[in-house]
């Protein structure tokens, strides 16, 4: 991911793979989110694992996406920025 991409969370899942019987409470869920955002900068984590983040824009406000995110298949690049 780089800053200016248009990206998409996957939704929240069981361990099974199904989706929650109660409501999720995580950031994007407990805000009915859309899951889609704007990357506006990314940094590292200094001093722990050296390992990027980045803040992305949701249409319910800013939070950040780790590396393991990625790593985890639980971000998706839709639109890549110039």
């Amino acid at each position: 991911m780089k800053v200016g991409d248009v990206i998409k969370v996957n939704e929240c899942m069981t361990l099974s793979g199904k989706r929650p019987i109660k409501k999720c409470g995580c950031f994007l869920c407990s805000q009915d989110s859309n899951r889609i955002g704007l990357v506006v900068s990314e940094s590292v984590v200094a001093k722990v694992i050296d390992a990027p983040f980045w803040e992305v824009l949701f249409d319910v406000g800013l939070w950040n996406m780790y590396q393991s995110d990625v790593d985890a298949g639980d971000v998706e690049v839709i639109s890549e920025g110039r």
